[in-house]
């Protein structure tokens, strides 16, 4: 049997400061915009596709990556797409889809 690298080791399951580091770094937001962990309690309460899928026996909340990527499509719409908390929403449940343009290029926030 060959060794494991491990960079082909995928994570299941990512704590809260994990996933507000990858939002805020897929979304590209830094500075006083960034992601708290108190944020992804609340989008937890406003949709159950962003809830973390696991809490552990002290508490803490477990997200995989089908929640992750909700946040970050979730966020995305909020904080680059200009968008209210119903049309955030209203992205995530694939009602709407939104496009930024920036200089003239349309880029899908999805």
């Amino acid at each position: 049997m060959g060794k494991l690298r491990t960079d082909e080791i995928q994570k299941v399951y990512y704590g809260t400061t994990e996933v507000c580091d990858i939002i805020n770094e897929r979304v590209g937001l830094s500075g006083v915009n960034t992601v708290a962990p108190s944020a992804l309690r609340y989008y937890g309460k406003v949709s159950k596709e962003m809830a973390a899928s696991k809490i552990t026996r002290r508490g803490h909340r477990r997200y995989r990556k089908v929640e992750i990527d909700n946040l970050v499509r979730y966020v995305r719409a909020m904080k680059t797409g200009f968008f209210t908390e119903s049309g955030g929403l209203a992205i995530l449940q694939n009602r709407l889809e939104a496009t930024v343009t920036e200089v003239g290029v349309g880029k899908k926030l999805n």
